[in-house]
């Protein structure tokens, strides 16, 4: 199910692709959600939890507090939120990342202090990823064997990289080299089992969806991608719309009771809007720093004359009358998109000459503290 699927594509071509004729059905907060839950299933103790679950009970306040504490802004122009950004912090966490990368990823200066719920959190998952470690060497030690012999393959750090100098002695760098490469073993095993635990969820979800008439046609991460099973009906006429919304939510609620009875995981599921914003500051990005972005007349040339040299190739199915005044009004929404390049482009270089400055501003700051 991970090999095939739409999940490489940018969401802006997953929505010109699955837009029309598939739903999103997403697990809600996943591998938070997942990690709470390990106490349950006798892989921690509780009290390595505390962080994990004040974010996922407070979730929406706590995003809103790391949104505050970082002053964070986003970047509207590529789609992203402020929220979004406060979301990558305790998602890169999960998976053995750190704060300072975290940092650099979203142009914040390097010496912000961490938010405290999110020192808790790395601190906490420390020990959480120990404990799940010593769980899988008494439960399943041949796939602890396999996974741990792949990460130190894959992690072994140089004599050059992690070796000492000067006064360290060769057995204090050497002891320092394996618990920094024991640390990558245990953060690996653990967002593995994370993903495995995730997975097994999805796929009942998967089972479950389809007993109820709704087709996996990919996997998402943490979601799904599925169609009604009648055929390709679009999702605001024919079968679709509010009725095959309404069937869907009756059909995810007995998904997250199976999911409980099967895996005993508690999960939210719910249906995604597809990315729905003008894409031209994307499409200009993909052509790089100077490069030509083509015009929609021309893209649909090119597109008119790759289809006639697509010889014996099956011509797309009719377009129904839900299909055709979709197509009109994806025109016209085209058509405005294009006026507003020129706006989003402005927006992008001005969100990146703020950051500059900022940074800048804060390197004099810390100069002229220093000084």
């Amino acid at each position: 199910w991970r090999s095939a699927s739409l999940q490489g594509c940018p969401r802006e071509v997953r929505l010109l692709l699955a837009g029309l004729y598939y739903y999103d059905v997403d697990m809600v907060n996943s591998l938070p959600n997942v990690a709470r839950q390990l106490a349950r299933l006798g892989m921690v103790s509780g009290a390595s939890l505390r962080a994990l679950l004040v974010l996922c009970s407070e979730r929406d306040s706590v995003l809103e507090d790391i949104v505050a504490y970082y002053g964070l802004v986003g970047s509207p122009a590529l789609g992203e939120t402020a929220r979004d950004a406060a979301k990558d912090l305790p998602i890169r966490l999960l998976h053995g990342g750190g704060h300072a990368a975290w940092l650099e990823a979203h142009g914040l200066a390097e010496t912000i202090p961490m938010f405290p719920l999110m020192a808790q959190l790395e601190s906490e998952l420390r020990i959480c990823r120990h404990e799940v470690y010593l769980f899988m060497r008494q439960h399943d030690p041949a796939w602890l064997e396999k996974a741990e012999a792949h990460v130190r393959k894959e992690k072994a750090p140089t004599p050059r990289a992690r070796g000492g100098g000067g006064r360290q002695t060769a057995a204090a760098a050497a002891a320092e080299g394996e618990a920094w490469l024991q640390g990558q073993v245990e953060a690996s095993v653990f967002a593995r089992v994370l993903q495995d635990i995730e997975d097994r969820c999805l796929g009942c979800v998967r089972r479950v969806l389809q007993g109820e008439g709704w087709l996996a046609r990919s996997w998402q991460q943490d979601g799904l991608l599925v169609e009604d099973m009648e055929g390709r009906q679009l999702r605001g006429g024919g079968g679709g719309g509010v009725p095959a919304v309404e069937r869907l939510e009756a059909a995810m609620r007995k998904a997250e009771a199976a999911v409980r009875a099967q895996e005993d995981m508690e999960i939210g599921l719910l249906v995604k809007d597809f990315f729905d914003r003008p894409v031209e500051a994307v499409l200009q990005r993909m052509a790089g720093r100077g490069g030509r972005r083509p015009a929609v007349a021309e893209a649909r040339g090119a597109a008119r004359q790759a289809r006639a040299a697509g010889g014996g190739r099956a011509p797309p199915p009719p377009r129904t009358p839900p299909a055709e005044a979709t197509v009109a009004a994806a025109e016209a929404k085209a058509t405005r998109a294009e006026r507003a390049a020129a706006a989003l482009a402005a927006e992008m270089e001005g969100l990146a000459r703020e950051r500059r400055d900022t940074m800048l501003r804060r390197r004099q700051e810390r100069l002229d503290d220093a000084l």
